[in-house]
């Protein structure tokens, strides 16, 4: 993800573990995917990186194709500049 919470990339090998596909999660703002609660805790997140440089942690939950699931969730500066 980018400053203003659009996807940049998606990895992962576990599609019932997402909340969307990645090819519909590709290029879209977090704001526009994710309950309210979770964007604006998973942009603050990337923010305070972005700011600091350093990694950030936080847990929550989500209803996925797997069913009602708790995830956790980091930050950290890729070499490419994004989150």
């Amino acid at each position: 993800m980018d400053e203003d919470g659009y996807y940049l990339e998606v990895l992962t090998a576990e599609r019932n573990l997402l909340y969307l596909e990645a090819k519909e999660l590709k290029g879209k703002c977090i704001h526009n995917v994710f309950p309210a609660l979770q964007a604006d805790l998973f942009l603050g997140a990337i923010r305070r990186a972005i700011k600091t440089g350093e990694s950030d942690f936080l847990e929550y939950q989500l209803k996925v194709p797997a069913g009602l699931r708790w995830f956790e969730g980091r930050t950290g500066l890729h070499s490419k500049g994004y989150y």
